[in-house]
């Protein structure tokens, strides 16, 4: 008898790690990881490999895997919840993209959702072009996916799409088969390469989704420049972000709410600024520029804010004498080290290949924001005849 009993221990021990069990009504499994890839994979040609992995509150670390419909149906996955999937995009060396975890944690801690983590590491990784290749049928499984989960109770406006590089423009080709109806779509640096001349039937494009947004940080490398959303946000002008070397990430995602389809802007740009500390936010204040006389052709002009301690710089380029502008307008960012701005410097600093003219500006004012901020009131500069010399002046309260 204690032998029979011992063998039914044994095989017990040998299958509970295959099956499927239930505690406090949490389906649990053995944990789904990212594929490792091998250089292997470009010699023998591989095929696209995607999986899909669940993160939910229930199991907000062991993700489950949900490529079938059996699947889903044996996992955390509840249709009655908001569902956001994950795309990252082209991967050099093959390696697991590191900012995956932190961006599912974040999506988990601010609210009770379903998290989809798109692996297609094999069909990304090494040829840029391949992948660029793989991202059509890639685009197919989500599709695919998509249609799964909503026989499981999910609604079309309920999907947002998070996508790095060439996974934002992945987001946007599956929003396109479903015809614009999916609810979100973010777009993070969208990817540049054999993009920036596409059609908008071939990258991110504001019909793509209910709402699309993107938010721009390495436009002038591998990043896309031109707007693809409804909002496009410009990170510190959109170009390299301050003690960044690698893609900036925002895990604070914008939610969508109080918009409606029939009255959604396109391709409205959005700047915004950063420190390069954690958290990474700055104050700002609004430069206005009023000039009367301009030259013949456009001079660059290079201004230096000085506060008690610290000094910022900004360049600018003065548009020709027909243009039909009249004003200029910046926000500059710093931080609370800063301090007031006490004077201002000004260069004119084109090449001198071009002949000089004399700019005349009217007015130049700094304006802390929000605009509405009693304790600071706005200062300015007056009547400023900039040609050859350097100008130096003093802020004061304007008139």
């Amino acid at each position: 008898m204690a032998n029979h009993w011992n063998r039914i221990l044994l095989l017990g021990s040998l299958i509970f790690p295959l099956c499927y069990i239930t505690v406090n009504g949490n389906i649990t499994q053995n944990c789904t990881h990212f594929q490792t890839y091998s250089w292997r994979n470009i010699l023998q040609r591989m095929d696209l490999k995607v999986q899909f992995m669940l993160l939910t509150r229930r199991n907000p670390s062991c993700a489950q895997p949900i490529s079938d419909s059996n699947d889903i149906q044996n996992s955390n996955f509840n249709g009655s919840l908001p569902t956001k999937l994950i795309m990252h995009g082209y991967r050099v060396t093959g390696s697991k993209p590191s900012w995956v975890d932190t961006l599912a944690k974040e999506l988990l801690g601010a609210m009770d959702v379903n998290v989809v983590i798109v692996d297609w590491i094999i069909g990304s990784t090494a040829l840029y072009h391949n992948a660029v290749r793989n991202s059509i049928e890639l685009g197919l499984k989500i599709a695919i996916l998509i249609g799964n989960l909503m026989s499981h109770g999910s609604t079309e406006d309920s999907f947002h799409l998070i996508g790095i590089s060439l996974g934002a423009h992945v987001a946007g080709f599956v929003g396109r088969m479903f015809k614009g109806k999916l609810g979100q779509i973010t777009g993070l640096d969208p990817a540049g390469p054999e993009f920036s001349k596409a059609s908008v039937h071939q990258r991110l494009d504001p019909g793509d989704a209910v709402f699309v947004e993107a938010i721009h940080s390495d436009s002038d490398k591998f990043g896309i420049s031109r707007p693809v959303a409804h909002i496009d946000f410009y990170l510190n002008d959109g170009k390299d972000q301050p003690k960044c070397s690698q893609h900036l990430l925002s895990s604070g995602l914008l939610e969508r709410g109080g918009l409606s389809a029939d009255v959604l802007p396109k391709e409205v740009k959005v700047y915004l600024m950063t420190s390069s500390q954690p958290p990474f936010c700055v104050k700002h204040f609004l430069l206005e520029i009023f000039y009367e006389q301009l030259g013949f052709h456009e001079q660059r002009i290079k201004i230096k804010f000085q506060s008690h301690s610290n000094a910022s710089y900004l360049h600018l380029t003065i548009p020709k004498k027909q243009s039909n502008e009249s004003t200029i307008r910046r926000v500059i960012p710093y931080d609370a080290s800063f301090g007031n701005v006490n004077d201002v410097t000004i260069q004119l600093s084109s090449s001198w290949r071009r002949k000089r003219y004399p700019i005349h500006i009217e007015k130049l004012r700094i304006r802390e924001l929000p605009l509405n901020d009693s304790e600071r009131p706005p200062r300015c500069i007056y009547n400023i005849v900039l040609y050859r010399e350097i100008i130096f002046e003093q802020l004061s309260n304007c008139l």
